[in-house]
């Protein structure tokens, strides 16, 4: 399949808001976002992961110890609490 034009290419060099910039470009046409190659497709993947991590951390609150912040990306992430062997005390 041809390369769609609606956006440029995405490269590991970019920031993720820089690939989620240009994969807006292409949301909700199938036909582009197939277009993509699979590296590029991943590069996606791994921006939306960046920018659900980045908005759980921006609303937990800003004096947390960065144990108790682990546990709590741990747990918004992933719906259970971390193992308790996770910190070796």
């Amino acid at each position: 399949m041809e390369r769609t034009s609606k956006c440029n290419p995405i490269t590991d060099e970019m920031t993720w808001r820089e690939v989620l910039a240009e994969s807006a470009k292409i949301d909700g046409d199938n036909d582009a976002v197939i277009s993509l190659d699979p590296g590029e497709r991943i590069l996606i993947g791994s921006a939306m992961f960046a920018e659900f991590r980045h908005n759980i951390i921006e609303s937990l609150p800003k004096d947390i110890a960065e144990k108790e912040l682990k546990k709590q990306v741990y747990f918004r992430t992933y719906g259970e609490p971390l193992p308790d062997d996770f910190f070796k005390d």
